[in-house]
């Protein structure tokens, strides 16, 4: 067999398990040797990775942009690095992000829908 004919092998593989339901592929895997415990741990490994890759990169943009934002408005940069470090300490020692949303509603009759592709902070008449 020559390295083409490999390759398609290989391919027509990937497109086989892809293909698959998601049992079917557990099932191929338990097969082999691979346990249900096993697949466990890798999946809490690579959610909890994934979640920390993420939630990193959009804390770093959302820090910058309110930095940015207040000295846009006006802000000297010792009051914009007080206001950052004071968020960042609020949310360090926020127990439900339910509660702090609900809070702000109530303080200011501001609506936080940020599962919203668009217009995500909206102003509630009353």
């Amino acid at each position: 067999m020559n390295r083409a004919m490999r390759r398609k092998q290989v391919r027509d593989q990937m497109h086989e398990w892809v293909r698959m339901g998601k049992q079917e592929q557990v099932q191929r895997l338990v097969r082999n040797g691979i346990t249900q415990k096993d697949l466990d741990e890798t999946y809490d490994k690579g959610q909890a990775d994934g979640f920390k890759q993420g939630t990193d990169k959009t804390l770093k943009t959302v820090y910058a942009g309110v930095v940015l934002e207040l000295l846009e408005i006006g802000y000297s940069n010792e009051l914009a690095i007080n206001f950052l470090r004071n968020l960042d300490n609020r949310l360090i020692t926020s127990i439900d992000a339910g509660e702090d949303i609900e809070e702000v509603f109530e303080k200011t009759g501001v609506m936080l829908m940020l599962k919203e592709d668009f217009d995500r902070v909206r102003e509630v008449e009353s």
